[in-house]
């Protein structure tokens, strides 16, 4: 067996199971989605689709009021048309650090 705390990790370079994504292939295809409800916010996973937070108020006799956010939508690449994240020497290339903004009223912090 392999100890990853001495760092031998070649036993994870002969692994041929399945890829992360055709684990979860299955959920992308059912276009299911999951959901939290909590007190003020639902949160809302469709598999393979979008985050979304939303709120829903309605008062009696009038339309139904949504405040939501999406806090992510997955684009699916064309691997024919779009090259992948990976150098020619197989390595990946190094990921860009995406800059975040806050936004006045919006605490990020859980309670």
């Amino acid at each position: 067996s392999s100890d990853l705390a001495t760092g031998d990790e070649e036993e994870d370079k002969d692994y041929k199971g399945p890829t992360p994504l055709e684990l979860l292939d299955p959920l992308f295809k059912q276009s299911s989605c999951s959901y939290r409800i909590e007190s003020y916010w639902t949160y809302e996973v469709c598999h393979g689709r979008h985050i979304r937070q939303y709120h829903e108020e309605k008062e009696t006799g009038q339309k139904l009021n949504i405040q939501e956010y999406f806090l992510g939508n997955m684009i699916k690449k064309n691997p024919v048309t779009e090259p992948t994240d990976m150098k020619q020497d197989g390595t990946e290339k190094k990921s860009e650090r995406i800059h975040s903004k806050n936004i006045e009223g919006l605490d990020r912090k859980s309670t």
